[in-house]
């Protein structure tokens, strides 16, 4: 007998709702532990192939683990330090680029004063807007980058123990995928998909960097090296990222060399990032991995709620992991999956076709 028989659908819907709430509710609490086991799944799926290619080049297991756990210590290491000392440098700066906002709000309400605007309505607005929260707002944004990769050493210590078996248990995996198991199967596809994403964004968004901060640098703004790394590691998050990374150049640019350049600088932002991601990334990308646009913002908003600032990089992989392991293996809720899906869906390519196919 069927237990489900006793109990309404909207009974139903509301215990499902309920136990999603206090699911959501407990990975929200322990979002930092989550964040950190997400964060070195990810690192094990990208840097276990580079392990492997050591292997094979006949180096010892013990010296291949090592290479490529410092691999992933120095860029680490290299990065927390680079920003250390640019959140040091900018906090030296932050007075004068405060004096300089104080100064541009006051060319702004004689600008509107003079065409005779409500001054009283500019201060309700100013009020709103403090100087000084524009300039902090830079500076909480390197800081919770430095906080992340200083909570580094777990991450690292899961990582490691995640490439020990790596050799042995890809060979498993081949050779249970060989036998016909459709969970390992659809486990490789997540992982290489995964894999895939991440290596093509990583060098696209590195490109993207390079260019503005040459762009930068060009037009004399203060600290260009550090906005192309940053809108290199913004990169991760989609549609968002490219806004958030725009902020600070846009803001001292303005503050350096007045409107007009904040202007160039906001033209030529955009005119960089959306030749690469309307047209660099999608060809390198190929078919991606299948989520439709408006659930890619949805879901970077969401796992920002719930993991913080580090759940809006992990978005994408966390969310294709839930419709690749959870939601399509599954009967009754495959549908889902088919509607937070890209590709059209049709009798043929169907997540249903695919499921009986296997």
């Amino acid at each position: 007998m069927n237990n489900d028989a006793h109990f309404s659908q909207l009974t139903r819907f509301l215990i499902g709702t309920a136990s999603l709430g206090i699911t959501l509710f407990a990975v929200s609490a322990y979002g930092a532990f989550i964040n950190t086991i997400i964060v070195a799944l990810i690192l094990g799926i990208v840097f276990t192939p580079f392990m492997v290619r050591l292997t094979k080049k006949r180096f010892p297991h013990w010296l291949a683990l090592l290479t490529t756990m410092v691999t992933v210590v120095g860029i680490m290491v290299g990065l927390f330090l680079f920003f250390l000392y640019s959140l040091a440098q900018l906090n030296t700066a932050v007075p004068v680029y405060a004096a300089e906002l104080e100064h541009l709000n006051e060319q702004v309400f004689d600008f509107f004063e003079s065409i005779g605007a409500d001054v009283e309505d500019l201060d309700s607005l100013a009020a709103l807007i403090e100087p000084t929260e524009l300039i902090d707002f830079v500076t909480e944004l390197l800081s919770t980058l430095v906080g992340i990769l200083s909570d580094g050493i777990t991450v690292l210590l899961i990582l490691a123990f995640l490439l020990v078996g790596a050799s042995g248990f890809a060979a498993k995996t081949e050779r249970l995928i060989h036998n016909g198991n459709p969970g390992l199967k659809r486990l490789y596809k997540f992982n290489n998909d995964i894999r895939h994403y991440i290596i093509i964004t990583n060098n696209v968004g590195l490109a993207a960097g390079a260019i503005n901060a040459i762009f930068l640098t060009i037009i004399g703004v203060d600290f260009a090296i550090l906005w192309g790394v940053l809108s290199w590691l913004l990169s991760y998050i989609p549609m968002v990222g490219f806004i958030l990374a725009l902020i600070p150049p846009l803001l001292l640019g303005l503050l350096e060399f007045g409107w007009v350049t904040a202007l160039v600088i906001l033209v030529g932002f955009i005119a960089i990032n959306s030749a690469i991601d309307d047209f660099i990334k999608p060809k390198m990308m190929g078919e991606g991995l299948d989520i439709a646009p408006v659930m890619v913002f949805i879901s970077v908003v969401f796992w920002g709620l719930i993991l913080g600032p580090l759940g809006a990089i992990l978005a994408v992989p966390v969310t294709v992991g839930i419709k690749q392991l959870v939601l399509e293996p599954d009967p009754d809720n495959y549908w889902i999956a088919e509607l937070i899906s890209h590709k059209p869906v049709d009798d043929e390519h169907s997540v249903a076709a695919d499921r009986v196919n296997e």
